[in-house]
């Protein structure tokens, strides 16, 4: 296909169609195999994808003072880790 100024928004996506689809369709397959393994597609299919992602991904933010009451303050490494925990998650808001 020569590419033109007239077709080049057409080039555009079927380049992007094919980068993000039908070049990696083995890998999807693959994927969407073992996954429908662990987990079967009629136990998956009652959520949305923006609840499929939240219970695959969990929360975006973690919230310290709730991590820190449901887990053990009594160990050391643990108020290190909490501390060290707090100071990214300010670094990365600024």
């Amino acid at each position: 296909m020569k590419v033109t100024e007239e077709n080049k928004h057409q080039y555009v996506d079927l380049v992007v169609e094919h980068r993000l689809t039908t070049a990696i369709r083995p890998q999807i397959n693959a994927f969407l195999e073992g996954f429908n393994e662990l987990i079967p597609r009629e136990l998956i299919s009652i959520f949305n994808d923006k609840e499929l992602e939240l219970l695959i991904n969990g929360l975006p933010d973690i919230d310290c003072a709730s991590f820190s009451i449901l887990t053990s303050p009594l160990l050391m490494p643990h108020i290190y880790f909490l501390s060290m925990l707090a100071i990214f998650i300010s670094v990365q808001i600024l």
